[in-house]
């Protein structure tokens, strides 16, 4: 089960659009920054092909203007 995190930056004035986009997407949870406008988001899917289905998903959404993979463990890194 690939758990990953990302940097999410809303496109210009699409924060409150993506933050609500992003809610809606199962297997997502979200942080928001105090002081910038960005959100930590946190995928947890159960297994690769369910992952790639999802960052297709997040790359097609019109809210998003950049998304930065920060960390990432699989179900064989976390056993070992």
């Amino acid at each position: 089960m690939p758990i990953k995190s990302y940097i999410a930056w809303p496109a210009p004035d699409k924060a409150a659009s993506l933050e609500s986009d992003l809610l809606q997407i199962p297997g997502c949870q979200l942080l928001r920054a105090e002081n910038r406008d960005l959100l930590l988001l946190v995928t947890d899917t159960p297994d690769d092909p369910a992952e790639d289905a999802l960052l297709q998903r997040l790359e097609a959404l019109d809210s998003l203007q950049c998304l930065s993979l920060v960390a990432a463990v699989s179900e064989q890194e976390a056993a070992a």
